[in-house]
């Protein structure tokens, strides 16, 4: 399952360079190891996203009324080779008109792998 989330800049910060790689989270979506994480940079002050993007795979959900309050999770988390274009599937939907089922073409960021090899662009996640 894919998880879009809003993510606020000093903590977008750490995520990006590596140095944060646990997130505590209300477990208000069911968060399962194998789960990708779209963080999205938001600017709280601005009150709107930034446009920088990171994804995550989850490796571990900490559950446990003993540590943790309750309906909270610590996730954890790393660094995935998830295309931000196709979220991994390998192909681009593109509807063909409104009443037309959409139509799949292969993604033209990761040439239908589904993984973006790092490459120096800002979108290309590890």
């Amino acid at each position: 399952m894919i998880h879009d989330l809003k993510t606020w800049p000093e903590h977008f910060r750490d995520v990006r360079a590596g140095i944060k790689t646990a997130e505590l989270r209300l477990n208000d979506r069911n968060y399962q190891p194998g789960d990708v994480l779209v963080l999205r940079e938001y600017d709280p002050e601005a009150d709107e996203y930034t446009g920088e993007v990171e994804t995550r795979t989850v490796t571990h959900v900490l559950v446990g009324e003993q540590w943790l309050q309750p309906g909270v999770v610590m996730i954890s988390m790393s660094e995935s080779k998830i295309c931000t274009c196709c979220w991994g599937t390998g192909t681009d939907p593109w509807p063909v008109n409104d009443e037309a089922p959409l139509r799949y073409t292969e993604c033209g960021q990761c040439e239908g792998t589904g993984e973006w090899e790092k490459r120096g662009e800002r979108n290309a996640i590890l």
